[in-house]
């Protein structure tokens, strides 16, 4: 295995003098996309793991969501035009003579998910949906046709998984004060995921940071649902509440020595007076457009300062995409080397196509510690975590099965 290690090349972040970090919460249409074509990927592997015991070659990661329409004030709130769904991708469509219902797996995976985030929509009238999955799957190779496979036969990734693209994929670890706090600042408005505390309140939550020095720059665009918002002095009175909120639990987690300024729903102000009030609680109702990949990575944010790279995992088939495996992987190894030297540590994994997952084209660590011992030891992780390849799936399924485990009792 291709293993080279280098010394750091990026200041450890909490040292530097400028960070910036931003997430698109759970609500926002990119991270709906997101959900959505990894919903649908989760429903059909366990589909497929039921009915075959293997899953079959899907990807459905160029989903996109098509905004409604909405009108929404102080006091009411209606979608007035639904939002649109586009599945779009590729699935195994049969296994053997068995025919898979692609198209209702997916499309029930979508309005589990999409409705479970934002509870207020009506699966069957506010939201259209429609199949753009490919049934093609392109011409047999070698007497194989990956899209309507025979039998294990016709399913080689088996015994021999091949990385189905050229990629990279980076890892890092630890995460930085501000990626900690922009990450959890969200969850101050929920019970859990899908039990939001404030009724009033909408999921299409965005955050910024930018901090300079000890000084951070805060700034949150929360949306309110007009149907519970009685008037604008409930809800400035609201938001007055939630600054406090977010100021007190901003000064735990940061601890004094920080300076902070935050600002709320910045368009609030005069001469535009355009208070953040929905019908739904998500910009996707009123003309905003949801993409895979134009949203946080996988980590749950944007790191803009960090090694980035633009591969989209979401909605990837867990056992040969390289970008889904990969993205796992890297994660993984740089925390687990981080952890057992107490030091920030980097890691990319790049691949070429029609090559074995098992021996990627090159892995990169970039480390604080150069010695023979933490080389050592960084060598022994990386050995140990590509020993697991063959259960990838597994691995990534059961990570995912925390947000969409209610998925498991949906099946058409």
């Amino acid at each position: 295995m291709n293993v080279r290690f280098v010394k750091s090349q990026h200041q450890n972040i909490d040292a530097q003098e400028i960070e910036i970090v931003e997430r698109k919460g759970w609500g926002h249409p990119d991270t709906l996309a997101d959900g959505a074509a990894n919903a649908v990927s989760y429903a059909y592997c366990r589909y497929c793991l039921k009915h075959f015991g293997h899953i079959l070659h899907h990807n459905v990661d160029k989903t996109s969501l098509l905004g409604g329409e909405s009108v929404a004030g102080p006091g009411f709130g209606n979608l007035v035009k639904p939002i649109r769904v586009m599945i779009n991708g590729r699935m195994s469509t049969a296994f053997g003579n068995e025919e898979i219902p692609i198209f209702e797996i997916a499309s029930n995976a979508v309005k589990k998910y999409l409705t479970k985030v934002i509870p207020s929509l009506n699966p069957e009238t506010d939201m259209q949906i429609y199949d753009f999955l490919n049934r093609a799957g392109g011409p047999p190779h070698k007497g194989r046709n990956w899209f309507r496979p025979r039998s294990e036969v016709d399913l080689p990734e088996i015994q021999d998984p091949i990385a189905n693209d050229t990629v990279c994929s980076i890892g890092f670890w630890p995460l930085s004060k501000l990626e900690h706090l922009v990450l959890n600042v969200e969850l101050l408005f929920y019970h859990n995921l899908f039990d939001r505390k404030f009724k009033y309140i909408g999921s299409d939550i965005k955050t910024m940071a930018v901090r300079m020095g000890k000084n951070v720059f805060l700034t949150l665009c929360i949306p309110f649902i007009g149907e519970k918002t009685p008037s604008l002095e409930f809800y400035r009175e609201k938001l007055n509440d939630i600054r406090q909120m977010i100021l007190t639990y901003v000064g735990k987690q940061l601890g004094a020595e920080y300076r902070v300024k935050l600002d709320l729903n910045t368009r609030d102000n005069e001469p535009r007076n355009d208070h953040f009030i929905l019908a739904k609680g998500t910009a996707l109702e009123s003309g905003d457009e949801g993409i895979v990949g134009r949203g946080n990575n996988s980590s749950g944010f944007i790191p803009s300062l960090r090694p980035y790279s633009m591969e989209a995992p979401a909605g990837k088939n867990p056992v040969y995409f390289a970008g889904k495996v990969y993205d796992y992987y890297t994660k993984r190894i740089a925390k687990a080397i981080s952890e057992a030297l107490s030091c920030p540590t980097i890691v990319y994994i790049i691949t070429h196509s029609g090559t074995s997952l098992l021996d990627p084209s090159h892995i990169i660590v970039e480390l604080e510690k150069q010695d023979s011992k933490s080389i050592k030891v960084s060598r022994e992780i990386i050995n140990h975590e590509f020993t697991t390849i063959y259960n990838c799936a597994d691995l990534i399924l059961e990570e995912q099965r925390k947000l969409f485990g209610f998925l498991d009792k949906e099946e058409p």
